[in-house]
């Protein structure tokens, strides 16, 4: 079963969710495809402290980013 579409930085810690949508900036959309933030893949929240950075578990890595680049991934929550 699939949730609302929502920022990533609104998910909280251990919940899974589909990439669906990123900024609309091209050199944002470059950068966060590079990191594997690509439209139709999988994460995981590892840790999201709602302040501070969130490390996000995806493509077998676990990547941190800030709360900003966060609010630029769009995602729809996986819930089981």
């Amino acid at each position: 079963m699939r949730g609302p579409i929502l920022p990533l930085s609104m998910l909280s810690s251990g919940k899974n969710a589909l990439v669906r949508k990123l900024a609309e900036g091209e050199n944002a959309r470059k950068r966060l495809m590079a990191m594997g933030f690509i439209p139709g893949t999988d994460l995981k929240i590892v840790r999201n402290d709602r302040r501070g950075p969130l490390i996000i578990s995806l493509l077998n890595s676990r990547v941190v980013i800030g709360r900003g680049i966060a609010q630029k991934i769009l995602v729809e929550e996986i819930v089981d």
